[in-house]
């Protein structure tokens, strides 16, 4: 329940933000934590997230996390910006 309103008001965010004729920023978002599953089977959490992504791009970023690709979370980090990293 909780996660699925999490992502109601993110798309719903995305999409006021398009409405209004501005691009998303590109901004990696600082409370982001990637959580992946180590080869003994046991949850890790990286609490830097966007800057774990960010050292192995390709494998990373194409994941998804609740439901919500990590390259969405952090948009600079993936290289999907032209800009530097930026972390909030």
């Amino acid at each position: 329940m909780i996660i699925r309103l999490f992502l109601m008001v993110a798309i719903t965010t995305m999409s006021v933000v398009m409405a209004i004729g501005g691009e998303l920023s590109c901004v990696d978002d600082k409370s982001f934590v990637f959580v992946h599953t180590n080869k003994n089977g046991r949850s890790k959490r990286k609490e830097d997230g966007c800057k774990f992504a960010a050292r192995k791009r390709k494998k990373r970023c194409r994941k998804k996390i609740n439901g919500v690709k990590v390259k969405d979370y952090c948009p600079a980090a993936c290289g999907i910006c032209s800009a530097k990293p930026i972390y909030w």
